[in-house]
């Protein structure tokens, strides 16, 4: 693989709780399923139990992975996010404008949507000159704020 710029996802503060009250909350109903398979005589109960501790497993192991491995990087084709196992790409031709504002860079795309790229204030201007380099096309804004 290439050796492409990266740019270190950033959690807000409120997501990176809300991220460990959950793993939180599925360990401790995965432990509680596991103490009732002990109790549970009937097939029916049982199967409900292994679901959910399977579905728990899952959830935990993507969310770990996501604190773990979390970046932009930028292909000259695509602006790509890495959470973990989970991979979001973004065609650069897609993109008709970035805007730069104080605490936000936002991407707008073609199709009147957009998203807000969380990296270090420290980055834009580097995220910024990588993407209008592999995408001249693309209109560069900087919001004037009060």
């Amino acid at each position: 693989m290439k050796n492409y710029k990266r740019f270190k996802f950033v959690f807000t503060p409120i997501i990176f709780t809300l991220i460990l009250i959950v793993n939180a909350l599925l360990i401790a109903g995965i432990i509680l399923n596991v103490i009732n398979l002990t109790n549970f005589d009937q097939l029916s109960r049982i199967i409900p139990c292994y679901i959910f501790i399977v579905l728990s497993a899952v959830l935990i192991i993507l969310s770990i992975s996501a604190l773990i491995k979390r970046n932009y990087f930028l292909t000259s084709e695509y602006i790509v996010l890495r959470l973990g196992l989970i991979k979001l790409k973004t065609k650069l031709t897609e993109v008709i404008e970035i805007k730069k504002f104080k605490n936000a860079l936002v991407i707008y795309l073609k199709n009147e949507k957009y998203f807000l790229v969380l990296i270090s204030e420290s980055d834009y201007n580097d995220f910024i000159a990588e993407i209008i380099k592999n995408n001249g096309n693309i209109n560069y804004t900087q919001a004037i704020e009060n």
